[in-house]
């Protein structure tokens, strides 16, 4: 593919796979086997140039025609304790709720810090309820 820093690697020279061979892999199955016509893939922001490849490739060989409709969608990037991002392939993750549960219960801490200090348009008592 034209215009990308890295190419798209369906097989290394190892013989090997990676990344690319095995969303290459979940795009041709959901297109031609589950019949999709439309993927949404929600991944960390970096991500978006991979799949940006992937999906232009998998229109290129055939795979996706015209009514098929295939998205990233990049969001921040998510970190661990130390600062580092998470890698969810080597399986050292935190469950999406308990990630939701210690966001809201970080963001009520912040609002009460706010409204100590009172830089904050809100009660304690509409902190606690939300």
């Amino acid at each position: 593919l034209d215009n990308y820093k890295v190419p798209l690697m369906l097989q290394k020279s190892d013989g090997g796979f990676g990344y690319d061979s095995t969303d290459m892999a979940a795009l041709k199955y959901r297109i031609q086997t589950i019949g999709a016509k439309r993927i949404i893939v929600i991944t960390d922001f970096s991500q978006g140039d991979h799949f940006k490849m992937c999906n232009l490739a998998a229109k290129k060989i055939g795979w996706a025609t015209d009514d098929v409709k295939l998205q990233h969608i990049g969001f921040g990037t998510v970190q661990g304790e130390d600062g580092k991002r998470f890698k969810t392939r080597s399986g050292d993750t935190v469950r999406l709720v308990d990630l939701l549960d210690e966001a809201v219960s970080r963001m009520a801490i912040s609002l009460e810090e706010r409204i100590v200090e009172g830089r904050a348009n809100i009660t304690k008592e509409e902190v606690a309820a939300t």
